[in-house]
């Protein structure tokens, strides 16, 4: 974060549902010092198969396609279980600042079409952050770096199925211009690369490299009462499954 606030502060937050007998906690923390902050928070929430009023399928599904016994009161495999966490600490300087930080999420729950399926899903992010200002004719220079690793498994009466992984980084850098009489705009670059790919017996997509590069600018003229805006942005992208090249 660019601003720097000396000292600390928190936060904690409790909630419960009855509808699906969750529960959820979540927390934060702040620190600043000496110019540098740092930032930790956490959640978990839980919950059970959701209640609902009678039957679970509407009278003409019921009449199309019956099933025994019929789902009411509870909605099966609605269940779910997430938790999170993450940490960030940032340099804050009078030309600037630079950050990182490092999360992840967890995300559990039940594929309510299909009684004995669950998904596994879970994700790491790492992210570096910062801006130079004051750069000649240049108010700042941002660049903001995620590196993302994700992945998904669809388990089947307690079997690993199909995995889904995707993971990646996307970058940007902006150069943001100082105002000259009228004139302002902003113009940077733009990277993204992430490897796709789909594991298992079941699994009909093939591996994946997508790579996209992009250059942008917006330029801004403000004549008060009239203000005239021109953006453009064109990119290159590039799909290669299996080694074979789509542009």
């Amino acid at each position: 974060h660019e601003d720097f606030s000396e000292g600390c502060a928190g936060a904690v937050d409790m909630q419960g549902s009855s509808v699906n007998s969750g529960k959820a906690l979540a927390a934060k923390a702040d620190y600043g010092k000496n110019q540098w902050m740092f930032h930790m928070d956490g959640s978990f929430n839980k919950t059970l198969d959701m209640k609902v009023p009678g039957y679970v399928h509407s009278k003409n599904l019921r009449a199309s396609a019956p099933a025994t016994p019929e789902q009411r009161d509870r909605m099966n495999n609605s269940a779910s279980e997430i938790n999170s966490a993450a940490f960030g600490a940032t340099y804050v300087g009078s030309k600037g600042y630079l950050g990182v930080s490092a999360s992840t999420f967890n995300n559990h729950y039940g594929v309510v079409a299909e009684d004995d399926v669950i998904v596994e899903m879970q994700q790491q992010r790492f992210d570096v952050a910062g801006e130079y200002k004051n750069v000649g004719f240049l108010k700042g220079i941002r660049v903001k770096s995620a590196q993302s690793i994700y992945k998904h498994v669809e388990v089947e009466e307690g079997t690993a199925g199909t995995t889904f992984k995707n993971n990646g980084n996307e970058t940007r850098v902006e150069f943001v211009q100082k105002q000259v009489d009228n004139w302002s705009g902003i113009f940077g670059l733009q990277f993204n690369t992430f490897s796709f790919q789909a594991l298992g017996e079941e699994a009909f997509l093939p591996k994946t490299q997508n790579t996209s590069a992009a250059v942008f600018a917006y330029e801004e003229w403000d004549f008060n009462p009239i203000k005239w805006t021109v953006g453009a942005r064109t990119e290159f992208s590039r799909v290669q499954p299996d080694g074979q090249s789509v542009v």
